[in-house]
């Protein structure tokens, strides 16, 4: 509800904590909603953009499927004023994108600036992207979901264990959160370690650092990024 009249939502969290999951449950409830997935390597940004505002009925100026990098003063202006001259406001989901240039980010920001309100981004990732974000907390125009907000509460984790087949008495509960932080991969690897065993209260205790899942979870998804 804190995003219905914002210009920018950032949800910036590390690998396994449900970045995508949050905003894809947020989604099914949006209307005119955009969203796009970059993957590792990614580097058409604008042409991505273009593409998704089209299959949103917004007639873009020049989509080129062949723009990389940064778009120009020009297109940009065109752009910006084509989402202001929509008839509805826009929200495009950007997930993974790993902003690191200060040129695309100096773009983005001129984007949302000059789209009167008409424009929402949702940015989805594991680092906080290279955006004046001290300007829209200046003005109260940006909403920040981080690590905590989303990490799962004890009862949070005790109904996941449950649903797994995995029950624990709340103290147990309380002890493995309190070693996962509630980090959702960690927690829901231990439900699936937990579930197979005979005795799940004296597995509990040991079952986080024992897990191979989650071990082969941070080397692919953590370590192996660096």
């Amino acid at each position: 509800t804190r995003a219905e009249h914002l210009p920018l939502v950032l949800v910036s969290a590390p690998a396994g904590t449900g970045k995508t999951s949050l905003v894809a449950e947020w989604a099914r409830g949006q209307d005119d909603i955009g969203w796009i997935t970059f993957e590792a390597g990614d580097t058409a940004f604008w042409s991505l953009v273009f593409e998704a505002l089209s299959r949103m009925g917004l007639e873009v100026p020049t989509p080129d499927r062949g723009v990389t990098g940064c778009l120009g003063r020009q297109r940009l202006a065109s752009l910006a004023e084509a989402v202001a001259r929509a008839p509805r406001r826009l929200t495009l989901v950007l997930d993974g994108l790993e902003l690191a240039s200060l040129e695309l980010g100096r773009e983005i920001d001129l984007l949302l600036r000059h789209a009167l309100g008409r424009l929402r981004l949702v940015m989805v990732g594991r680092v906080d992207p290279v955006l004046p974000l001290y300007r829209y907390r200046l003005t109260d125009t940006l909403l920040e979901i981080r690590a905590a907000d989303i990490a799962f509460t004890d009862e949070e984790a005790s109904w996941l264990l449950r649903r797994s087949g995995a029950k624990l008495s709340t103290a147990s509960v309380h002890d493995l959160n309190r070693r996962t932080r509630g980090w959702a991969a960690g927690l829901r690897f231990a439900a699936l370690a937990l579930a197979s065993q005979t005795d799940p209260e004296q597995a509990a205790a040991t079952v986080v650092a024992q897990a191979n899942d989650i071990n082969e979870y941070l080397i692919g998804e953590v370590l192996d990024a660096q």
